[in-house]
């Protein structure tokens, strides 16, 4: 069979399976608002996939769905033992929901996979940095934090200082393994410091740094030793050389606690004086959690790899 016909073939196969469709059965009480089941893929991170929600969630709001985010039913790199949501190790389900309204069979539509193309007031479309109030009010209407993330976060945060600290994000693993196409090229950690020692000169500050890569964060701590803030919880990964995506490696470990972290650096991150990094989903939500109450923010724009 001609490689164009296969190719055409397994696009429609694709198409039907990521786009957004109806879900009913003879059962489903169609007088009801549709539960929007929001679906989210394997491999994406959880602040990208938590862009995705917003996004999402926001568009079944606007069109009087019931907005639910299913990490259980549909594939992704996170698992809970038992029939649990791993999302809501994470995050609430929108205030919308409740699940004895499931016991009524509503109708259901299950949500695209991939990230949100939705016009959502402009602000979810696409991984925008801007607008951070204003995606803030978004998310604080749809979703709120786990215990598990923010039990004790504001007293570790009052015990390192955080407030006078720069904030510095420094993505590598994978990142600088394997290029991803389309994805913002990442700052090397000589730039990163020499933005820091910038902002030192003016003010003797000490660093919060957040970096999955054991190899940014060993830089870091031979140039600025003590002036480095630890987190006790910190997770580094040792010398990458894998041809995998980092998510492939966090497999092997407890994948829900090492994103619990994540998130919990990312929020002590939004708590900083200032922010120096590259763009991702991690300093794009830094921002937003932040409020825009930075004072400075220097975010590397080297093109995208």
């Amino acid at each position: 069979m001609n490689n164009s016909i296969i190719k055409s073939k397994i696009k429609k196969i694709t198409d039907i399976r990521f786009r957004e469709r109806k879900c009913f059965s003879i059962f489903s009480n169609k007088d009801l608002n549709p539960v929007y089941v929001i679906r989210l893929f394997y491999g994406q991170g959880i602040l990208s996939s938590l862009y995705s929600a917003c996004g999402q969630a926001f568009h079944a709001r606007k069109n009087n769905m019931i907005p639910y985010v299913d990490m259980l039913h549909y594939k992704t790199q996170y698992k809970l033992k038992g029939k649990k949501n791993p999302w809501e190790a994470f995050f609430s389900q929108p205030p919308e929901f409740d699940e004895k309204y499931l016991d009524l069979n509503p109708p259901k539509i299950l949500s695209r996979y991939s990230p949100p193309e939705y016009e959502v007031n402009n602000l979810f479309t696409q991984y925008d940095f801007g607008l951070y109030s204003e995606k803030k009010k978004v998310f604080d209407s749809l979703f709120r934090f786990s215990p598990d993330i923010t039990d004790n976060l504001d007293r570790i945060a009052m015990d390192m200082n955080i407030s006078d600290c720069i904030g510095v994000y420094a993505r590598g693993t994978d990142y600088n393994a394997l290029k991803p196409k389309n994805h913002h090229i990442q700052p090397s950690a000589s730039q990163l410091i020499e933005k820091c020692d910038e902002y030192i000169k003016e003010h003797d500050l000490k660093i919060f740094l957040v970096t999955e890569d054991n190899s940014i964060y060993s830089e870091f701590l031979n140039y600025y030793g003590d002036r480095i803030v630890k987190f006790d919880e910190d997770i580094h990964f040792d010398s990458y050389s894998e041809k995998v995506p980092l998510h492939e490696k966090i497999m092997s470990y407890d994948s829900i606690h090492v994103a619990q972290v994540y998130i919990k650096k990312i929020l002590l991150l939004s708590k900083c004086k200032y922010l120096v990094g590259g763009k991702t989903s991690g300093s794009l939500w830094a921002c937003i959690f932040n409020d825009e109450q930075y004072k400075d923010v220097y975010l590397f724009d080297n093109g995208v790899y």
